[in-house]
């Protein structure tokens, strides 16, 4: 397919009349990378050297040789790239139009392809570039400087700065012959300006570097000052001595205009461009540390804003410096936003004449614009814009150290003065009556008169996105530190303008900036002000289907954010303790609660009967209400002659204490244990764990499988346990109410209530009541 496209190609070159055709069919062969194809170079070199020795296809030669150099091969450049150059330069002398401009472009990027190939460098270095060089920058000075021309001796200074180094002078006279030219003649002069120093030597570690830098600096500074008095000439006390910055003064082309408007507009100009040229110097790299002078650029940035309108007079003079003032004022501003992100941090020393500067041009053009019309672009926005951007910059840089003193007192207001947009008020009145006969309908009409204002739906658009992302970093800034009233007006005040959207926030980037800031005031909010949750979420939940693609994405993004504040990821660590009811104790949850209490010392009772005696089961319940312990013990029918009946009473150790023996009757089938006593004399510590744990000797825990332990909760705040066999039995039911007020055990009183009927064995319950009693005075410790 490559080789058909190639035949077309010839077909092309031959028979296509209008070269705009011509050119798509090259960028159609690029998409399909037919000149990457090894078998194809051959025959497009061909068709390029004859098509270039050709008067009449000149011009498809170098469209021809400006495509193919993208996709060519290492040996075919190292063969053909020398004599592209020669022809290329051979037709630059010629002066052709789109001959000249084409050839140019070629040149210049064989030019910066051939650093790569030693061979082809070493040849560019003897003779392209000097020859470039001699005859368009030192003989030819009267020629017209173009883009390609500028953008070719870019490409000689950066990448052969050696033999471009004996053409110094004539290049910066060059450059500086563009200083009232088009913008973007100025522009690509502007990037020549910093490699003017590198031209030549470096000497050693960059001496020779570092030395040209400061004095091409302090040569600009010299000139700017000079040009500022020149403008400001008949205004007084706004003059400075231009030998201040040390500098060598530099020589523009001399303004002899005898009109003062024409002659105080090419200043001004001038102005501008070698602001520019300082800008780039600042910006673009170096190869050593660059020696910035930031007091003397300061001092040109405060020369350039003494004048304003109000200072001004009414004279001729004085009305023309008012005309080109906004162009100077913005240029100072950009001088001082490069200076700002050349010093990064450095500049904080200086932050206070920093931010004097930009709250100076701000107060005084925002005097001019006091009850604009609504819709309608504002005076001095471009100047305004210029002053937010470095302003932006500033906070960017320095963060917290920006002196926000001074911006909040001065700046803070001006800010959402531009950022507030009020709709007009609409008011109607009782028009004249329409209709016929006696029944004539009255019209409400509106009572102001627009036919002289022409609105316009994206007025102030850059003007207020600009002053929305300034004060969305001073929010971030000092969102804790700002005043509470003073947050929570910007809140309702970015809220009504987020629902209400008036112009010019139906643009969609003045809009998506709006919606960063509200996005702001949620995340960065006031520590005694609450974040604007519940109506951002709806306003960006509004704007979902918005049919722009960008504000659709601000606004998901915005509630991804917000999303993981009102229902966040993990549980939040401020939650009420949920209070359960107390369930009945049942086997497992009491194996569950030893195994997970540490024991404590302990107390045994060993019953020690040989025939079948009656075991006494303890339960151990806890009442959430007061946070008392009831222990409560009844009676139960040995099922086995060989049971070991032991009761473990718990102290505070892991050792057995003492071992008491207690007799029991067997004849006993069924036994109700009720007993009642407070521990009233603060003997024993609340925190102490009262637990009996019955063992076997066959281990087996009681109460076993055959018995069946269940409590309730009466109406009188009475527990009543029941005991009952699972087992058909003789034993009958055992119940025990005790009373279980929340109010009768204080903080430091534990009130253990043991419950047992009658016995008719007055030594048991005689032996029951000393070992209760012992239990409560073993828990001191």
């Amino acid at each position: 397919m490559n080789n058909n496209i190639v035949d077309l190609l010839q077909r092309s070159l031959e028979f296509t009349p209008n070269n705009q055709y011509f050119k798509d069919f090259l960028e159609s062969c690029l998409e399909n990378g037919v000149f990457h194809k090894k078998e194809n170079a051959e025959t497009i070199i061909k068709h390029i050297n004859t098509n270039l020795n050709n008067s009449f296809d000149r011009e498809k030669g170098l469209l021809l040789l400006i495509s193919f150099l993208p996709q060519i091969s290492v040996e075919v450049f190292s063969n053909n790239a020398l004599s592209w150059m020669l022809h290329c330069s051979k037709f630059i002398y010629q002066r052709c139009g789109v001959i000249d401009s084409l050839s140019i472009r070629a040149l210049t990027k064989l030019i910066k392809l051939s650093v790569k190939f030693p061979e082809v460098n070493k040849e560019t270095a003897k003779q392209i570039v000097p020859r470039f060089l001699l005859e368009n920058v030192k003989h030819k000075t009267n020629i017209q400087v173009s883009v390609e021309l500028l953008e070719c001796l870019q490409a000689c200074m950066s990448q052969y700065s050696g033999p471009s180094g004996e053409f110094k002078t004539d290049i910066l006279k060059l450059l500086l012959r563009t200083v009232e030219g088009k913008p973007a003649v100025v522009g690509v002069a502007a990037r020549c300006v910093p490699l003017l120093a590198r031209l030549g030597g470096g000497g050693k570690q960059g001496a020779t570097y570092k030395t040209s830098w400061q004095q091409q600096q302090l040569s600009l500074i010299t000139l700017l000052h000079s040009l500022l008095n020149k403008i400001y000439d008949h205004i007084d006390c706004v003059m400075i001595a231009e030998s201040t910055s040390q500098g060598e003064l530099l020589e523009l082309e001399s303004v002899n205009e005898k009109n003062v408007l024409l002659r105080t507009q090419r200043l001004a100009a001038q102005f501008s461009s070698v602001s520019q040229f300082l800008q780039c110097m600042l910006l673009e790299e170096f190869p050593v540390a660059k020696a910035v002078a930031p007091n003397a650029i300061l001092d040109v940035i405060t020369h350039a804003q003494k004048p304003t309108h109000a200072s001004l007079g009414s004279s001729l003079e004085a009305l023309a410096v008012m005309s080109v003032l906004p162009s100077i004022q913005v240029a100072a501003m950009r001088l001082l936003e490069s200076l700002v992100l050349c010093l990064g941090r450095n500049i904080v020393p200086l932050g206070s004449q920093v931010c004097y500067l930009c709250s100076q041009v701000t107060v005084w053009t925002h005097q001019q614009i006091s009850d604009w019309p609504y819709a309608m672009d504002k005076p001095f926005r471009n100047t305004r814009l210029a002053a937010y951007c470095c302003l932006y910059s500033w906070l960017n840089v320095v963060g917290t150290a920006s002196n926000l003193d001074m911006l909040m007192e001065k700046v803070f207001p001006i800010i959402l003065g531009d950022i507030n947009v009020e709709k007009p008020t609409v008011k109607l009145k009782v028009g004249s009556k329409m209709g016929k006969g006696k029944k004539k309908t009255q019209m409400l009409v509106n009572e102001e008169d627009h036919s002289e204002k022409l609105g316009n739906d994206v007025a102030n658009n850059q003007l207020c996105e600009r002053a929305v992302l300034v004060l969305s970093l001073m929010i971030k800034t000092i969102a804790s530190t700002v005043q509470s009233d003073i947050y929570k007006s910007i809140a309702d005040t970015i809220l009504k303008l987020s629902t209400e959207l008036p112009v010019p926030y139906g643009d969609v980037n003045c809009r998506c900036a709006l919606y960063q800031l509200l996005v702001t005031l949620c995340l960065q909010f006031h520590p005694t002000v609450a974040p604007p949750l519940a109506p951002a979420i709806a306003v960006f939940t509004s704007n979902l289907h918005h049919p722009d693609p960008q504000v659709k994405s601000v606004c998901t993004s915005a509630l991804n954010s917000l999303g993981r504040m009102v229902r966040p990821i993990a549980p939040t660590l401020y939650f009420p303790l949920p209070k359960e009811k107390p369930k009945p104790l049942s086997r497992e949850s009491s194996e569950e609660k030893n195994e997970a209490d540490p024991l404590p010392k302990r107390r045994r009772i060993e019953l020690n009967d040989d025939s079948d005696s009656v075991s006494i089961v303890s339960v151990v319940t806890e009442d959430d209400n007061c946070g008392s312990k009831i222990n409560t013990l009844f009676s139960q029918n040995k099922l086995k002659d060989q049971e070991k009946v032991i009761l473990e009473v718990s102290n505070s150790s892991d050792e057995i204490e003492e071992i008491l023996t207690v007799d029991t009757q067997p004849d006993e089938e069924e036994r109700t244990v009720n007993i009642d006593e407070n521990i009233a004399d603060n003997e024993v510590n609340v925190k102490t764990n009262l637990s009996i744990s019955v063992e076997s000797a066959e281990n087996n825990i009681l109460p076993n499988e055959d018995m069946d332990i269940s409590s309730f909760k009466k109406q009188d705040n009475k527990i009543e346990l029941t005991q009952s066999n699972s087992k058909p039995s003789t034993d009958k039911e055992q119940t025990g109410l005790i009373a279980n007020h929340p109010h009768e055990v204080s903080d430091n009183v534990v009130s253990v209530s043991e419950a047992i009927p009658e016995q008719k064995d007055a030594d048991v319950v005689e032996m029951l009541m000393d070992f209760q009693d012992e239990v409560g005075s073993g828990n001191e410790n």
